[in-house]
């Protein structure tokens, strides 16, 4: 009745561990299967950056409006499941987006469905943040800050300083990623070694 109280109790440092790292492992071993060495390379990436991300603003960013530090105790391995995948399908809508990259959307949806084993619904949410960054990019901020609230926090409504701090977030989530990828093998070079 009262084993709560015999219950250690848990840091931030291992919520993150438990909820993103040791999660992103079981991608990590679908994403070694996949024959592009193009996708292959990206998505292992994407894994790095966003298990850095999740150590970074969930427990080291200490500033006002920081959704993900206020929010950590909530944090599930459900919860970090659906952050790997959020900012998976953030770094593959701005990739595809930039221009830079001549892999086709059908290809890399492909890809990160069986890499990240997306849900239906889940690939809905690709394909409507992938047309709005298409058609609407101005909006595509606002429509991404809202789908991490809603899918990752259960919160219907959004601040504009949430909503500032969460594109923020991904927007330098994005280039601190991208940068590492094309550190030592430009974008090109790596699309020549793709299969």
């Amino acid at each position: 009745m009262f084993e709560f109280l015999y219950n250690k109790p848990i840091g931030k440092y291992e919520i993150i561990r438990t909820s993103v790292e040791d999660e992103s492992g079981k991608y990590l071993e679908r994403i070694y299967k996949l024959d592009n060495s193009f996708f292959l390379a990206f998505y292992e990436e994407c894994i790095n950056s966003i298990i850095a991300d999740a150590y970074e603003y969930f427990i080291e960013l200490k500033t006002s409006g920081n959704v993900f530090r206020e929010n950590i105790y909530s944090l599930t391995k459900e919860k970090g499941r659906r952050f790997i995948k959020l900012m998976a399908i953030h770094h593959t809508v701005k990739i595809l987006k930039s221009g830079k990259c001549s892999v086709k959307y059908e290809s890399m949806k492909k890809a990160i469905t069986y890499a990240f084993g997306l849900s239906q619904p889940e690939q809905k949410m690709l394909e409507l943040l992938y047309a709005c960054a298409t058609m609407y990019s101005a909006n595509f901020n606002e429509l991404f800050s809202a789908a991490v609230m809603k899918y990752l926090f259960n919160t219907e409504n959004v601040t504009r300083i949430q909503s500032a701090f969460i594109g923020n977030f991904c927007f330098n989530s994005y280039s601190a990623m991208f940068s590492s990828f094309t550190r030592y093998l430009s974008l090109e070079q790596r699309m020549k070694g793709a299969v």
